[in-house]
């Protein structure tokens, strides 16, 4: 699994959009040079993204991306408030889900606090399911 909060402008990103999304840039500031490659992020003139987790066990990742929600939660309310679109995406690759052959089988669940975390912030939450064949 792999999960990135995303911070996204309209396709032609109007001058307040472009101030919150340069907002969001310096408050992520130690968090995008530690956690991000060095190669530009397609759409950088309309979008932020900064990894949250990278680990495989659904129980650390969920509780990476809580804290991350709760270190950041002023840049991401300021960031929603200003107009950008906010989503916690996760991708979710074959060898996450257990089980193989003709039945496999993945389970997430979202606690309350997470769910809360997601509302109180106004973040939308995407999931992408890879498969191979």
């Amino acid at each position: 699994m792999y999960t990135v909060i995303r911070f996204i402008a309209s396709e032609t990103p109007t001058a307040g959009e472009q101030a919150a999304l340069a907002n969001v840039r310096a408050a992520l500031d130690e968090e995008l040079r530690r956690k991000t490659h060095p190669e530009p992020q397609r759409h950088r003139h309309r979008k932020v993204d900064c990894p949250v987790s990278r680990d495989d066990d659904w129980g650390t990742h969920l509780a990476d991306v809580k804290a991350f929600l709760r270190t950041y939660a002023g840049a991401i309310r300021q960031a929603s408030q200003e107009g950008l679109w906010v989503v916690i995406d996760t991708a979710v690759y074959p060898s996450d889900v257990t089980g193989g052959g003709e039945y496999a089988r993945l389970t997430v669940e979202l606690d309350r606090d997470a769910l809360s975390l997601l509302v109180e912030l106004n973040v939308a939450l995407d999931m992408s399911f890879y498969s191979i064949g």
